[in-house]
């Protein structure tokens, strides 16, 4: 899972402005506090981010002092955003403890840049899961079975993975793998005050295949708000017990949805290979670099292949400006799987789609 922040400011509309300034420099924000409201929160909430980012006041009394105190509370390195024009300044808060300081002017992104690259190479790597988002530029293209699939061939030993699904309309998860889910999502966002990582475990779905799922899919239909600090809780908890985490996710329209590709540290685009599929894919392209996300991160999949009437690697590669990465072949034996319930990974495994999706898994661990 990639890092999450918390960020601190004296005053709100101090944490507000560096909230946005590092969310468009591509780093999470989970959390936004004001320093009282921090300071409770850290003492008495489990803490689901890896920095805390300090908006300093560019007093160095009171500055000092809020980074000794928060370093009495959180264990999180703490980096302070302000000015640094004075080198007694920065050295006067790096004694008092804080991991970095980092000047608010126009290199601002450079210098937050830098200080990941810091920060990765000093503090001891956390041993958490692989966070797998799987979406598509349009209907149709097949990423929930793609997503069951590769957390069926992923859950098999030594590897546990589970499946989130986060479409408040299409679940479709528990249909492909013939299970009938006593808990929905919806039951973790809707009571997310009281969740913790215990109550979390016993709302799965477990598939034979050893693959845990928790389903949004309800006769009611139900709705449910995407809110930032619960999904940042749910990915975190997931990771920390999972060595993968598929996250069936919708196109993101909206901005919680963005913020979920941002936590993710490998996006899956499934796509067909047909023009007005390739537009869309285009512009769902643009919106993640927009976002922040690299390109590196993306990993398109065409889905449905069929020599004979699809487009020529040229067209694709002009339609989308890079070549597709991984291709799966049009096989009848998806429907089959649909209808009775059984992953193509699990049932069908010696077919040509099957080998496919065991190959694609096989890539992304």
């Amino acid at each position: 899972m990639r890092a999450a922040s918390i960020v601190i400011a004296v005053n709100t509309a101090h944490s507000e402005a560096l909230r946005i300034r590092l969310t468009a420099s591509g780093v999470v924000v989970s959390e936004v506090f004001d320093y009282t409201h921090a300071f409770t929160h850290l003492k008495s909430n489990a803490v689901n981010s890896d920095i805390l980012f300090y908006h300093g006041e560019n007093d160095v009394a009171k500055d000092t002092l809020a980074v000794s105190k928060l370093c009495e509370i959180s264990t999180l390195p703490i980096v302070v955003v302000g000015q640094m024009s004075d080198p007694r300044y920065v050295v006067d808060l790096v004694r008092a403890g804080a991991f970095d300081c980092i000047d608010s002017s126009d290199r601002f992104e450079q210098e937050i840049e830098a200080c990941i690259v810091r920060l990765k190479r000093d503090m001891p790597e956390k041993q958490s899961g692989k966070v797998i988002s799987v979406i598509s530029p349009a209907g149709g293209c097949g990423a929930s079975t793609v997503a069951v699939n590769l957390g069926v061939a992923l859950s098999s030993s030594p590897y546990k993975s589970c499946l989130l699904e986060l479409d408040p309309f299409m679940g479709t998860a528990s249909l492909l793998l013939d299970l009938e889910p006593q808990h929905l999502i919806q039951d973790v966002y809707d009571h997310s005050d009281h969740m913790d990582e215990e109550m979390l475990e016993k709302v799965f779905a477990h598939h034979k295949s050893g693959l845990k799922l928790l389903s949004s899919r309800s006769n009611e239909r139900r709705q449910f708000k995407l809110d930032l600090k619960t999904s940042a809780k749910l990915l975190w908890w997931t990771a920390q017990s999972n060595s993968h985490v598929l996250v069936d996710c919708p196109p993101p329209h909206h901005s919680e949805y963005i913020n979920i590709l941002r936590f993710s540290d490998m996006i899956i685009i499934v796509l067909r290979l047909e023009f007005p599929c390739l537009v869309q894919c285009r512009s769902l392209m643009i919106q993640l670099q927009k976002a922040g996300i690299a390109e590196d991160r993306i990993l398109l999949v065409a889905n449905r292949c069929n020599r004979k009437v699809d487009l020529e690697a040229q067209q694709v590669k002009q339609a989308l400006g890079r070549n597709v990465d991984f291709s799966l072949p049009d096989d009848s034996i998806a429907s089959l799987a649909c209808n009775i319930g059984n992953p193509i990974v699990s049932e069908f495994i010696g077919s040509k789609l099957g080998q496919s999706l065991s190959k694609l898994a096989k890539q992304i661990t």
